[in-house]
């Protein structure tokens, strides 16, 4: 498997994930640089549930898997966040295996105050949602927009605490129809 992401970084957030009954998934830790790499995982789950975080010693020119399945209870949703400890940057990738196949999530690497969605949908099975993740160490201020047919509607703010995530978006269009959610 290989991927896209040219540039490592010393903080990487994957903002949602979910563990399903019948998937496995693995974190792959990429040092390309001759120290060793101490990294630190932190799993946020809904709400203000947080794992104790974890340090990890991703060797110098090596890869390290970590099994999320050991960590995370099954049919949970979670967002990771990784940070070096040592000023190392590292790469990181996220491997998911399930009966219908594999596929390959990459990180955000960037930390940005605002951000356009696009639109998002409702079906009768499923429903689009955002999730947000405070990977800092301040309180969030987040306020959703929609942006529909040329008009603007402040929908609701959001406090996330520190090393929290917050799921927006499950009823948005039942409450207000199509359009852009800008989050910021």
């Amino acid at each position: 498997v290989s991927s896209p992401l040219t540039t490592p970084s010393k903080h990487l957030v994957f903002p949602a994930g979910r563990v399903g009954l019948d998937q496995r998934e693995t974190l792959y830790l990429a040092n390309s640089q001759s120290r060793d790499a101490i990294v630190e995982v932190a799993v946020l789950f809904d709400g203000d549930d947080l794992l104790e975080p974890q340090e990890v010693t991703v060797p110098a020119n090596s890869v390290f898997p970590y099994a999320l399945a050991d960590i995370i209870p099954a049919g949970s949703q979670y967002a990771i966040v990784v940070r070096s400890q040592n000023n190392i940057p590292i790469f990181a990738n996220k491997l998911v295996f399930s009966g219908r196949g594999s596929s390959l999530e990459e990180p955000i690497v960037l930390q940005v105050p605002d951000w356009i969605v696009s639109p998002l949908s409702v079906t009768e099975t499923s429903i689009d949602t955002v999730v947000v993740v405070n990977s800092g160490t301040e309180l969030a201020n987040v306020t959703v927009e929609l942006h529909s047919r040329g008009v603007v509607e402040r929908l609701e703010s959001i406090k996330i605490p520190p090393a929290s995530r917050a799921v927006v978006g499950a009823d948005l269009h039942q409450r207000f129809g199509l359009g852009f959610a800008a989050i910021g």
